[in-house]
């Protein structure tokens, strides 16, 4: 998932509300992305989960609302605490008749950004909506950022970005003007120094343009400085347009090779310090944050996937839940599970509720030596998966049936049955035999 197609955010400087506001992009364009936004919903509203300060909308209906998230929206702003003005790049509205890419899909209605703006209670002065030229979108301008980067009061844009451009120009400045007093700069590229094709090929707009004590560098890919066009006008840029003060490149040639540049980091959330003081997890990357991810990759990051392994998710989902649960790793073994999962334990009446509660009860469950869990059979049917698991330490040996349920990637809900071994009976001993492999 790329955090430029995760959602659309609106400051609480700019909604009416005085919040922060979230709508998780539901990418509908394309089928295989669109199964991606329930996890980003859950992903924001555990992140920014003080309804105080923060408002979260479900993804919009797909019909008529195909929406790509902050990959076509951009805010300008004086400062980012001021208010800002929202600038909404669409490439076709279903409700009026306009010019439509002809290779290409638009994957950005002008209905869903409405809806946007009316959900997270922006006025329309705040408001910009301009129509993707439909000719960038059939040579492979997907979203407006891969042909236009803003920030602060700097837009930088070719000069085939938009359908009637000059009257998109013209509104643009005049609101900005209206809302901050002093003038949006537009830094034009001409078609005639950088083409469209160059554009997409070298990733020139899907650049970042961040601000810092020496004014905007634009942080862009290092395919712009190996094209000759592209890296003639860059250096003309910064010696001509005061918005754009330094290029700085970077090789992300991995990055694009799937779809991606600097661009695709393009979710700008803006907190005051005390919205900042509100958000839960460790999100805010650091040194020691940076240490324990690289650590995590190294340790779980699969290297290898089979075919068959794709075949039946929710058998391959309870499988590496007790593959952790095996290795003793109660904090792995709780990833498999959802935030709310419910463990039943039904033959002592008990009920475990939330990955905390999972994590908690395993690490101080009473233990010789380790725990071992043998997966004697798996047998799935849709979202059920039901597992016969031996389970034993120094101590004891006793086998668990345990019926889980699976949904989008992870556990839900385990209903599990703890069974003691013990002696056969020796009435019934003539007509039974010893199980000696199982």
């Amino acid at each position: 998932m790329w955090v430029a197609n995760a959602a659309t955010v609106a400051p609480s400087a700019d909604t009416a509300d005085g919040r922060v506001h979230f709508t998780p992009a539901n990418l509908s364009s394309m089928l295989h992305r669109s199964i991606e936004y329930p996890q980003t919903a859950r992903a924001l509203k555990n992140i920014f989960a003080n309804d105080t300060y923060f408002a979260h909308h479900d993804a919009l209906q797909a019909q008529i609302h195909s929406d790509e998230g902050a990959a076509n929206h951009t805010r300008f702003c004086k400062n980012y605490g001021d208010k800002g003005l929202h600038f909404f790049v669409y490439g076709k509205s279903v409700f009026s008749d306009g010019p439509q890419p002809q290779k290409f899909p638009a994957r950005q209605t002008r209905e869903s950004f409405e809806a946007i703006a009316r959900l997270h209670r922006l006025d329309s002065a705040q408001c910009v909506f301009a129509l993707q030229n439909p000719e960038v979108i059939d040579k492979g301008v997907f979203h407006n950022d891969v042909i236009s980067v803003g920030n602060g009061n700097v837009l930088f844009t070719h000069e085939k970005a938009f359908a009637g451009s000059r009257s998109v120009y013209a509104e643009l400045k005049e609101k900005y003007r209206a809302l901050n007093g002093d003038d949006l700069e537009i830094i034009e590229v001409p078609d005639a120094m950088v083409s469209v094709e160059d554009a997409v090929n070298t990733y020139l707009f899907n650049s970042q343009l961040v601000s810092t004590d020496k004014g905007m560098v634009l942080i862009a890919p290092n395919n712009c400085e190996e094209n000759f066009a592209v890296r003639t006008y860059l250096k003309h840029v910064v010696v001509v347009h005061n918005g754009i003060s330094d290029v700085k490149f970077y090789d992300v040639k991995q990055s694009m090779a799937n779809g991606g540049g600097p661009a695709c980091l393009r979710l700008r959330v803006v907190l005051s310090e005390e919205e900042l003081a509100n958000v839960s997890g460790r999100v805010i990357l650091d040194d020691s944050l940076y240490n324990d991810l690289v650590a995590w990759v190294k340790k779980h990051y699969r290297q290898t996937l089979a075919p068959d392994e794709l075949a039946d998710i929710p058998k391959q989902v309870v499988r590496h839940f007790w593959q952790a649960m095996q290795a003793n790793d109660w904090v792995k073994a709780s990833q498999w599970l959802s935030e709310d999962v419910i463990c039943d334990w039904v033959l002592s009446n008990e009920r475990i509720v939330g990955r905390k509660n999972f994590i908690a009860v395993n690490s101080h469950y009473p233990v010789d030596g380790r725990w071992h869990f043998a997966v004697k059979s798996l047998t799935a049917e849709g979202d059920r998966v039901v597992a016969e698991v031996g389970v034993s330490d120094a101590a004891i040996t006793e086998t668990v049936v345990v019926f889980h349920t699976v949904k989008e990637g992870l556990i839900t809900r385990q209903v599990e049955y703890w069974g003691q071994h013990y002696a056969g009976q020796s009435w019934r001993k003539p007509w039974m035999q010893a199980i000696t492999e199982r």
